[in-house]
């Protein structure tokens, strides 16, 4: 009495590799020899020969079994999908710089690979590219944190707020000289930077 042939099997899984995220591939597969062949990934048995949408959120590999009166084999076809990719950070704030007492600039970013985007100062979570006006009423480094599956990267933007200038000041009498005994004279003044005097 003959041996019965070994099962034989080709499978290949097209495309192979996906970006992070995932994405669909083809399985297409032939086997000779078989009377029953199967997958693994809960695809379950599948005709002998075929092919197969299959969606692929994460690196995995399928299986196939073959299985026949000569035995049993498996065939392989690894998908890879693609770690994800760590944020990036571009993040500007102009005017810079402003004179005492503060002003307003423009916060502007474009963080990639990131949800959610924040910027500390008070200004909180943000879109993930954008613009906004913020008041500055002090010299202060912000940091916009941008996050995302790929990680947490961290950028920094100074403004830079003048100190106030020292006060000045300049004061005369007219007449400046009086008699023995006394008499009027009008006080002259001029001040810059001052509140109070």
């Amino acid at each position: 009495i003959a041996t019965p042939n070994a099962p034989t099997c080709t499978l290949v899984a097209s495309p192979n590799t996906h970006a992070y995220g995932g994405g669909n591939s083809t399985l297409t597969w032939t086997t000779d020899n078989a009377t029953n062949v199967s997958f693994n990934q809960n695809i379950g048995t599948v005709a002998l020969d075929g092919s197969k949408n299959v969606t692929v959120p994460t690196s995995k590999t399928f299986t196939l079994t073959a299985m026949g009166p000569g035995g049993t084999v498996t065939c392989d076809a690894p998908v890879t999908v693609g770690a994800p990719l760590a944020p990036s950070c571009d993040f500007t704030i102009a005017p810079n710089n402003h004179p005492y007492g503060g002003g307003t600039s423009i916060f502007a970013w474009t963080p990639d690979n990131a949800t959610p985007v924040s910027i500390d100062g008070g200004v909180g979570t943000v879109v993930q590219d954008g613009s906004k006006s913020v008041g500055v009423p002090t010299s202060k480094t912000y940091t916009l944190t941008a996050t995302g599956p790929g990680g947490t990267k961290t950028c920094s933007a100074p403004v830079t707020v003048s100190a106030p200038s020292a006060p000045s000041c300049a004061i005369s009498a007219d007449p400046s000289n009086l008699p023995y005994g006394g008499g009027n004279t009008t006080l002259t003044w001029t001040s810059q930077n001052a509140q109070s005097g």
